[in-house]
């Protein structure tokens, strides 16, 4: 038997020169494959590339023309650019399965073909062409044996590692001597012989320079010589046994399914192919899986439903995949109709805007990593960088801010790119509940208002309550603010927290606890879309500062737009929706006259002062009935009171006389009158208005002023008089704008100095003191 093998062994390797130059040997089989599979992914939103797609249409053409009875292929040698025949494997010359990946190969021939391999292909035909030589290695003996084996002693990770060393020429690195020894055989000894046998071959072989052949390509054009031989025997063999060869793929074939190929066939077709060829090669059936994955790319050609595709991409992932819209991008650059492509970008621009939006007007963005997340407010592109390099040309971009109780966080899209607004409202911590609350079920909290925060005053109660309805239904500035005084402990501050923390919801609310500070400065970024803002003290200042900070304060009150001014973002303009309160444990907060409308003051009553175990209850009641308590204040009926109207009591008296002082009150009445009033203080006498007035004139109506007003208070030099009345500020003017002017005249022959009024007309501030 060995006797015969080696003959055969020889008489097949002495055809192996002159294969490709046979056209006898020339090849065809008829293709079978899964019709249904094929329409599949012949459609236009299979999924799989636009190459593939193509062929695998070209490729139904085919089969369809043949109406059942397969598909013609020819399988031939390959020809060089001149049209000589090449050595290599055999190659199908028209659009075949041979020329798909395996995975859609298997897809297509599942339940139609059975694919026949040729067990560890590379290694048993190298053993034979070196037994053919009278040579043997001892790696592809162990291979051979057990190939998991082999590959754990010889430290390599995969098959194709093994087949690497057998293919290459040269080493680059130190191999276990066994292997060192097979490459030795290899290259060192058998290719020299194969070389002088094989001419042809060799001549076919790529080469490193114009002379030198590139002994790796060699080597492996003579495997794939034997291979394609060893094939068309196994050809003959299964249709001389009434079985249907279909394809051939390179180390093995397909046959259309029968019962008849089992292991005792494939057996047969071991010891055929040995008495046939010499080489000592075995067969196995290998599994053809129709759930494969197919040839596809990450997305289809086309999006059909846009919303739906974004959905369930968040439902998988909830944060940013910047990776994702990367392969989105790459995807629609591939696209070749402009419609697939459109898709793909609506995609895109719907996906990145659940993330990322452009403001408009201020240039800045929209922006959260989760959709989870609330949306951060003029986001730098910096910090966008970070997260979502990619994709912001796609972002949408946001036409205006607005802030509205009753309105969607986000406005409808106008065009592909634009959203009409961003209702910067965030929701209440409570809920309105819609129906009628009955005063006794929040009774705890109401009694808390009336009796400790307006002293038991009902008609200071009825006050504070549409104080509180307004902030709660208007979502605008009320123009009045809230001024709680008393010692501290009294419980002031409860007011603030209950509503913050159970009623309008922390994002709705800011503690400023140096106001002074704040009214001071350019910056106001913190107040923006709060509808309540707490003034935690009013530190007392000079007189200048005061009136300043008070007119400014005055501003943020009455004012119906607000320009928010924000580190390293431009200026813009907002809605005014603050609604102010302060908490003061001292009564000399603000600069109040007794004539103004600006500012509620309530003196907080001491009955629960410090009174913990009170306060902890007080809060636990108003977390449990926070919805209730909110739903009563926002419908209870408080048609009939107007809040500009708010009583000018004690309270606020008290604070008028501390916060009074000579030269702010004198300078008050001076912008009251509209000028200089002569007789200010004069009884029986008229006040005569004039537009300006000497020095001396004006010093003597101070003195008589602070006499009969502030009994027993410092009357300060001419001189320091003079420089107040320098350093006046007309204070509804804004800026900088001076109140006085002081000019040089002559008068009887020597020089005066007179002072010219350059405020407001007499009626300007009677509606707006505060």
């Amino acid at each position: 038997m060995e006797n015969t093998t080696s003959t055969q062994l020889k008489a097949f390797m002495d055809r192996l020169d002159k294969a490709p130059f046979d056209d006898t040997r020339r090849i065809v089989l008829r293709e079978f494959v899964n019709m249904e599979v094929l329409k599949d992914l012949s459609k236009k939103h299979s999924g799989v590339h636009q190459d593939l797609k193509k062929k695998l249409r070209a490729y139904l053409t085919l089969l369809q023309s043949t109406y059942g009875e397969g598909k013609e292929t020819v399988y031939c040698f390959p020809k060089d650019r001149q049209g000589n025949k090449e050595f290599g494997r055999l190659y199908a010359t028209s659009v075949s399965l041979q020329s798909l990946k395996k995975d859609s190969r298997g897809a297509l021939a599942a339940g139609v073909l059975q694919d026949i391999d040729m067990v560890a292909a590379a290694p048993s035909i190298f053993k034979g062409i070196l037994a053919h030589y009278d040579l043997q290695s001892k790696a592809l003996d162990t291979y051979l044996e057990d190939r998991q084996q082999a590959l754990t002693k010889y430290k390599l990770k995969e098959k194709s590692d093994f087949l690497a060393i057998m293919f290459s020429e040269h080493l680059y690195t130190t191999l276990h001597p066994e292997l060192m020894e097979m490459h030795h055989v290899l290259y060192t000894v058998a290719y020299p012989r194969l070389s002088a046998d094989y001419p042809n071959i060799m001549q076919a072989s790529k080469t490193r320079t114009m002379t030198t052949i590139n002994k790796g390509s060699f080597m492996s054009n003579v495997f794939q010589a034997v291979e394609s031989l060893v094939l068309m025997e196994a050809v003959e063999f299964f249709r001389a046994r009434d079985l249907v060869p279909s394809v051939l793929c390179f180390d093995g074939l397909m046959v259309v399914k029968d019962n008849k190929v089992n292991e005792e066939l494939l057996e047969e077709l071991h010891q055929y192919t040995v008495q046939r060829t010499g080489f000592d090669i075995k067969w196995a059936e290998k599994e053809l899986k129709k759930d494969a994955n197919l040839e596809k790319r990450d997305f289809p050609e086309s999006c059909e439903n846009v919303d739906e595709f974004v959905k369930a991409k968040l439902e998988e992932n909830t944060h940013y995949d910047e990776e994702w819209v990367h392969k989105m991008l790459n995807h629609m650059k591939r696209c070749k109709e402009a419609d697939d492509a459109d898709s793909w970008e609506q995609v895109v621009s719907t996906y990145v805007g659940e993330f990322l939006r452009k403001d408009l007007t201020v240039g800045m963005y929209y922006f959260r990593a989760c959709v989870d997340d609330g949306w951060g407010l003029n986001v730098p592109h910096s910090t966008v960088d970070m997260v979502a390099s990619i994709g912001q040309d796609f972002a949408p971009i946001v036409k205006k801010r607005i802030f509205d109780f009753y309105k969607p966080q986000w406005g409808p899209c106008s065009g592909k790119k634009y959203i009409d607004y961003f209702n910067a409202f965030p929701g209440f911590a409570a809920t309105n509940l819609n129906q009628t609350i009955p005063r006794d079920e929040v009774s705890m909290y109401l009694d808390y208002i009336l009796e400790v925060i307006c002293s038991g005053r009902e008609t200071e109660y009825k006050f504070d309550l549409k104080w509180l309805q307004e902030l709660f239904t208007s979502g605008t500035a009320n123009g009045v603010v809230l001024a709680l005084t008393g010692l501290e402990g009294a419980g002031k501050g409860f007011l603030f927290e209950s509503i913050s923390t159970y009623m309008l919801g922390k994002k709705l609310c800011v503690p400023l606890n140096n106001a002074a500070q704040f009214l001071a400065r350019s910056f106001n970024s913190e107040i923006e879309n709060k509808s309540l803002v707490l003034f935690d003290e009013m530190p007392v200042s000079n007189g200048r500062e005061r009136m300043a900070a008070f007119d400014r304060l005055k501003n943020m009150v009455t004012d119906t737009r607000t320009i928010i001014n924000e580190k390293c973002v431009r200026h813009y303009e907002v809605k005014n929706v603050n609604n102010f309160m302060i908490a003061s444990n001292n009564k000399n907060i603000l600069p109040l006259t007794k004539s103004g409308r600006r500012v509620f003051v309530l003196n907080v009553s001491n009955k629960r002062r410090c009174d913990r175990v009170y306060f902890r209850h007080l809060d636990e009641y108003v977390k449990a009935n926070a919805d209730k308590i909110f739903t009563y204040l926002c419908n209870v009926d408080l048609s009939d009171i107007d809040l500009a109207n708010f009583p000018r009591n004690e309270d606020r008296d008290a604070i008028v006389e501390a916060s009074a002082d000579p030269i702010s009150a004198l300078f008050q009445e001076i912008t009251e009158y509209g000028g200089f009033p002569r007789n200010l203080m004069e009884q029986n006498h008229e006040v005569e208005v004039e537009q300006s007035m000497s020095s001396t004139e004006l010093y003597e109506t101070y003195q008589k002023f602070v006499q009969k007003r502030f009994p027993g208070h410092h009357v300060i030099s001419i001189t320091a008089f003079g420089v107040h009345l320098r350093d006046a500020i007309g204070l509804q003017r804004g800026g900088d704008a001076r109140l006085f002017m002081k000019r040089r005249v002559q008068v009887n022959g020597h020089r005066e100095v007179l002072w010219v009024y350059l405020g407001p007309g007499a009626m300007d501030l009677s509606d707006d003191e505060e």
